[in-house]
């Protein structure tokens, strides 16, 4: 048995409290453990206090997902966390990251993860960071089976198209994901079932921006997708696994990339006419760049209406109502269709836009002023 005792003392200049404890043996031998606190009467601490540790009758806790002797995956219960309820910082939330049996986490969604051999090397038992509550679901998640790995994911639906921000991020959850989806790979039974039960995903691959013939066949397999009349969902690559095709594959499978060709001898006809408005609606364009050649978007049922490669200049050209040339543009195309006769305004508009590459990508500032210049001379001149 343990009785604290105090004693103060004085030190030349100061004031000292010392803290002690009595210890004696009980002669008789007893199988539990009592804590008496004496005096007490902060019942909302106790309370706290009572509730950051790990036990199944806990009224944090609600629905078990998965507990064998290592670990536990519980769903929260309606009960709010009392005041000084251990929390990470700047990450609060109903979740509970229990790790060595002890509350010393939280995240934004209702689950507890309960990390039993989890070890600390400090005596004092901090709180988490964020990095440290990622770190014990990962641990947790890793020796989940594919039941339960499966009823999780569809827990954290919010985080499926979610990638690393930087090199080295030590707070994504995007290998927590990768785990799960990983997890129910292994039982072919639970992917065909997930995939029963989740059959609009696509997996959409992380695109660096440096990556220009990658990322320009993203944005046309994106402007299709939003076109396509069916509604799906985005996630990350790992979703490969269960069976899932890419963005990409599908587009292509629907002929919603913009392949070009050389435009035939009518089509040729409108498009000269399309080159002499130009001409003669931007003379001091024309006299720093020649116009690109312009072909013909081979499917009708391309998303884009107009395109254009951008190959970036070493040096920019200042060249147009002091706009500077940064791109050389190898061609523009365009949809057969907008040639038609009723729509010429449509074909020219979209021609505008596709010339106004040569001063920016898709919605920068630089192409933006440069297209507003471009339809102000035209409306002008209508």
């Amino acid at each position: 048995m343990l009785r604290p005792n105090r004693a103060h003392f004085h030190h030349p200049g100061r004031h000292l409290t010392s803290l002690a404890y009595r210890v004696w043996k009980n002669d008789s031998e007893r199988k539990d453990t009592s804590l008496y606190l004496y005096p007490f009467q902060n019942e909302e601490v106790l309370d706290a206090a009572l509730q950051s540790f790990f036990y199944p009758e806990n009224p944090m806790l609600c629905e078990e997902i998965w507990s064998p002797d290592e670990a536990a995956v519980y769903r929260r219960s309606k009960v709010p966390k009392p005041r000084h309820y251990p929390s990470t910082y700047d990450y609060s939330g109903p979740g509970i990251i229990f790790a060595g049996f002890q509350a010393l986490g939280s995240f934004r969604y209702p689950l507890a993860f309960c990390l039993h051999d989890y070890r600390v090397n400090d005596r004092e038992r901090g709180n988490f960071y964020r990095m440290d509550v990622v770190k014990v679901i990962e641990r947790t998640v890793r020796k989940l089976p594919p039941g339960p790995a499966a009823e999780l994911l569809k827990s954290l639906k919010s985080r499926w198209y979610e990638y690393p921000k930087k090199r080295y991020d030590f707070e994504t959850w995007h290998h927590i994901v990768d785990t799960l989806i990983s997890r129910v790979a292994e039982c072919p039974d639970q992917s065909a079932l997930w995939r029963c039960e989740c059959p609009d995903l696509l997996v959409a691959e992380a695109v660096k921006r440096k990556d220009v013939a990658r990322l320009n066949r993203r944005r046309q397999a994106r402007a299709w997708l939003k076109s396509c009349g069916k509604k799906y969902r985005l996630v990350q690559d790992g979703f490969s696994a269960l069976g899932y095709k890419t963005l990409e594959q599908l587009c292509e499978e629907h002929d919603g990339f913009a392949t070009v060709r050389s435009p035939s001898e009518e089509e040729q006809l409108r498009i000269d006419l399309l080159e002499r408005i130009a001409s003669v609606l931007l003379p001091e364009l024309l006299e720093k760049t020649a116009l690109p050649p312009c072909k013909i978007i081979e499917s009708d049922l391309a998303a884009w209406q107009g395109m254009t490669e951008c190959f970036r200049l070493r040096s920019p050209q200042n060249a147009f109502r002091g706009l500077k040339i940064r791109y050389r543009l190898p061609y523009v195309a365009l949809q057969s269709g907008l040639l038609e006769k009723e729509r010429f305004s449509e074909a020219l508009s979209c021609y505008m836009h596709e010339l106004a590459h040569m001063f920016g990508g898709e919605g920068s500032a630089s192409f933006a002023n440069a297209l507003t210049e471009m339809l102000e001379i035209a409306l002008a001149n209508a």
